[in-house]
């Protein structure tokens, strides 16, 4: 049976203001979802919320600066979660943590993954 509506759930996407991340935010609004987008990049996230701007889905998202690596700051995002919507029901765990420059010149040991969890209540 297909889920076709996420009306009155809170979702936080990791990774949500660009890509991947993004599309997910995007159809959980229109299927109803209050969705909180969290990005490392804060021009990301700008230009994230710019695109839910009018159509009436602009008060359906907000979006917090945060770097999944910290986690000290992971949990201060998690407090205000429970404190501002009483919780999560879809977490998406999407965002991506990777190295810059070429490959064969980044510290070793190298450790590469990829992968999105979504869990929903």
């Amino acid at each position: 049976m297909a889920i076709d509506t996420f009306e009155g759930k809170v979702a936080f996407i990791t990774g949500g203001a660009s890509g991947i991340g993004l599309g997910i935010a995007k159809v959980l609004v229109e299927r109803g979802a209050q969705v909180v987008l969290a990005d490392l990049r804060q021009d990301h996230i700008d230009d994230a919320l710019g695109e839910f701007a009018g159509g009436g889905k602009s008060n359906a998202v907000s979006a917090l600066q945060l770097d999944v690596t910290n986690r000290e700051k992971y949990r201060d995002a998690a407090q205000k979660m429970q404190d501002e919507f009483g919780g999560i029901d879809i977490l998406v765990n999407n965002a991506g943590v990777g190295l810059e420059g070429p490959l064969l010149e980044a510290p070793m040991p190298i450790t590469i993954s990829a992968s999105a969890l979504i869990l929903a209540a």
